[in-house]
């Protein structure tokens, strides 16, 4: 490196001299000489660089956006009590003679309320970037895949839903503790102040919710690519809750229903 950059030097001194440059031979030697300094001694090529950020590889803005998202449909769960009120002995059996058991019955009300979180999914992605364009604001772009990467989120927060409905028994206990879940979830997961932040123990407990799985889903849904993984995580995740709500309300109304 030093006798190319000395050649170099030597070289552009006599051709100076040759053509009649307007730089003197010591501006022409300093000149080279310090390009050559410059590239053998490039700081940034040295290092190999390395973000640590609490919200991972997400922008902040990013980060928050999923959040947003993710809490308010935990927090429209609330509106599908109704769904798990009492019925009378009269409809039950009719429901029965029609061939609802209750597996079937836990299945169409997951995929109803699903099918409420999709479009609540849909209207908040579209809302938020019609404000980004207000505001002349670049951080997604519409696209299209998005609309059917929100099922497998729908239906896991569904099957969240039915499974705290069914243990809770009833449609207004279960709207409490559906929200008392949320609020703890919530501080636990590290949605609203990361995980990196929180303590040890709080963070380790959170890490294990599924709204950590929900705001992961969420975050590269609308911000990258989802991985495989993730999606079968989901996919697990809902199976379980769907199907542990399922078998308590059988095992509580008794197998009359099937």
């Amino acid at each position: 490196m030093i006798r190319t950059a000395e050649a170099g030097v030597f070289a552009a001194m006599d051709t100076g001299k040759v053509y009649e440059t307007e730089m003197e031979s010591y501006e022409i030697a300093e000149f080279i000489s310090y390009k050559y300094i410059g590239n053998a001694f490039r700081r940034g090529e040295l290092f190999q660089e390395s973000i640590y950020s609490p919200v991972g590889n997400l922008e902040l803005s990013e980060f928050y956006a999923a959040a947003v998202l993710v809490v308010f449909l935990l927090m429209s769960g609330v509106n599908c009590g109704f769904l798990y009120k009492q019925e009378s002995r009269a409809v039950e059996q009719r429901m029965y003679a029609n061939g609802l058991g209750a597996v079937s019955q836990a299945t169409v009300k997951i995929v109803a309320m699903a099918g409420m979180l999709w479009i609540l999914s849909a209207g908040c992605y579209l809302s938020g970037i019609g404000v980004q364009q207000m505001m002349e604001i670049r951080t997604m772009g519409i696209d299209v895949t998005v609309f059917w990467k929100m099922i497998p989120l729908c239906f896991g927060i569904a099957s969240y839903f039915s499974l705290m409905y069914v243990l809770a028994g009833r449609g207004m206990q279960g709207n409490l503790l559906l929200l008392c879940g949320n609020v703890l979830m919530i501080f636990c997961s590290g949605t609203v102040v990361p995980s990196a932040y929180l303590p040890r123990v709080v963070g380790s407990i959170g890490k294990w919710l599924p709204l950590n799985l929900f705001h992961e889903y969420s975050a590269q849904m609308l911000f990258g690519s989802i991985e495989v993984k993730l999606v079968l995580w989901m996919i697990i995740w809902g199976v379980a809750a769907g199907g542990i709500g399922g078998l308590i309300t059988w095992k509580r109304h008794g197998t009359y229903y099937n």
